[in-house]
């Protein structure tokens, strides 16, 4: 089964990029959405988070206060909490991937796509047999942004500042997809990758 990595900055549009995958037959394992799936209940996870970053993110339900534990890692200095964050977050989403590639291979997928933001960050793509990067103008990226979670425009900058660049992406990329919104160019560029996942 060939394992493909897809990274990419917030807005930059890998959602719609995995739909069109999976359309062609290949199933995607969104780590965004696991995550957030482990946060909404009392899990190891939320109970790792509250003891680091301290019971004010935590919700009656059990669940972390996602725009809490936001203003925390975000707030201008706070790197090592990010980072303490991640180091939790990573370990238990990358366990769960682990389950899910075994999974798809029992399944007898011929291919598998890891959806992972922080794909190089995590170590995810040490899983991986092709690095994919989607990627989009900044402007274009902002707008999504503020569009899809109802955050203000520095907000969106801000986020975006702490991810990797671009030039970046495409330096650790096997492959690169621009998603401008040219829908035409959109999909001439995923016949491609499909051309180079069935090559593999």
């Amino acid at each position: 089964m060939v394992t493909i990595g897809l990274a990419g900055g917030s807005g930059s549009g890998k959602g719609y990029v995995c739909k069109q995958l999976l359309a062609e037959g290949i199933p995607s394992f969104d780590s965004d959405a696991v995550y957030h799936e482990m946060i909404s209940r009392d899990s190891e996870v939320t109970r790792e988070l509250i003891c680091a970053f301290g019971p004010a993110i935590g919700l009656s339900s059990g669940g972390i206060d996602r725009a809490a534990l936001r203003d925390i890692v975000f707030a201008e200095g706070a790197k090592a909490k990010r980072e303490r964050l991640n180091e939790i977050t990573h370990r238990h989403v990358r366990l769960a991937c682990l389950a899910w590639l075994s999974e798809m291979r029992e399944k007898g997928c011929s291919a598998a796509v890891i959806d992972a933001p922080l794909l190089f960050e995590s170590g995810f793509d040490e899983l991986c047999d092709l690095k994919v990067s989607v990627i989009a103008g900044e402007e274009i990226r902002i707008n999504r942004i503020m569009l899809r979670d109802g955050i203000p425009r520095d907000a969106a900058i801000l986020r975006m500042s702490l991810q990797m660049t671009e030039r970046e992406l495409q330096s650790r990329s096997d492959f690169v997809i621009v998603n401008d919104g040219d829908s035409e160019a959109l999909c001439a560029q995923i016949r491609q990758l499909m051309n180079m996942i069935r090559s593999i």
